[in-house]
């Protein structure tokens, strides 16, 4: 295995390494991971689960959005409004 002291490590390998860990997980999760990587066109299996991660969050954030009729109301018209400015911008 070959070592690089940190004066030879390349700076930017030497960020990157400090933010990385590692995690146990069961080989069919592993599998199911890298098969989402697949199907998400991801560059790595960090970028696939980020992304996994954000959409259940936005998931999270529809589902509440819905359980409250009134926030629900308010996006919605707040939305509206934004697009209108949009529009406006644009002619």
């Amino acid at each position: 295995m070959r070592t690089e002291t940190p004066e030879k490590q390349d700076p930017k390998r030497a960020k990157a390494s400090a933010d990385i860990t590692t995690m146990r997980v069961r080989r069919t999760t592993l599998a199911k991971l890298a098969q989402r990587q697949k199907e998400l066109g991801s560059a790595s299996l960090d970028e696939a689960l980020e992304t996994i991660l954000f959409r259940q969050r936005s998931y999270e954030a529809i589902m509440r959005l819905k359980a409250n009729p009134d926030e629900l109301a308010d996006y919605q018209r707040e939305a509206h409004e934004w697009a209108e400015i949009d529009l406006e911008g644009h002619e």
